[in-house]
């Protein structure tokens, strides 16, 4: 999707390194950042509701950066970024969920996080495969990529939780639909936000009205 715009786009080897550096610096630098929508939420009002809805639901921007990178940049670097991010996590580097590393992320009591790891690989690898098969860029075409780079992320997940705990693997999902929703609202405006101003106004009205 921003493949043109990078510079030295007539060298694709350069460009490639371009674009894996800017993803895993996002990667490893604004990914492991969580965010507790609980403690965000101060109103009371329906605070019950919201409860039920956001019970337990801090969440990291891993996912929204390794499907993000897939789709603006192609399975290849997106693929590359991932891989690389978890070699740096399992290395010792805090680019983990809030900031950790090492390889208690391979201990059992992390399987689901270990599952939310490999289903990033394989969101990176089919979301940016789509992309480059089906390259449109409209509203919607973009939000059915991010929803389908997170639901691969979801499923491998909850595999890899069923293993564990198969009573606890569909409320571990229904606590994380939340938060999916989340990720892929915010992955699906930052992107057309980013296409408008790569794109100009008028350029990108006009494919969406194509």
């Amino acid at each position: 999707m921003f493949q043109q715009y990078l510079p030295f786009k007539s060298k694709p080897t350069l460009s490639f390194f371009i674009g894996c550096l800017i993803s895993i610096i996002l990667l490893t630098t604004v990914g492991p950042l969580v965010l507790d929508i609980n403690s965000i939420i101060q109103s009371d009002t329906g605070q019950e509701a919201l409860n039920y809805a956001l019970y337990n639901m801090p969440f990291a921007l891993t996912t929204v950066f390794a499907v993000g990178s897939a789709i603006w940049f192609g399975w290849a670097i997106g693929f590359t970024s991932v891989l690389i991010y978890i070699g740096l996590g399992l290395a010792g580097l805090p680019v983990f969920q809030e900031y950790k590393g090492g390889l208690f992320m391979l201990d059992i009591k992390h399987i689901g996080e270990l599952g939310e790891l490999f289903g990033m690989l394989a969101s990176a690898l089919l979301t940016g495969y789509i992309h480059k098969r089906i390259p449109k860029y409209k509203s919607l075409y973009t939000l059915f990529l991010w929803t389908f780079g997170h639901a691969i992320i979801l499923v491998f997940s909850s595999m890899y939780y069923y293993r564990l705990q198969p009573e606890m693997a569909w409320p571990f999902v229904k606590v994380q639909l939340g938060s999916t929703a989340i990720k892929i609202a915010m992955g699906t405006i930052l992107t057309l936000f980013l296409l408008r101003i790569a794109q100009g106004r008028t350029s990108y009205y006009n494919q969406e009205q194509q």
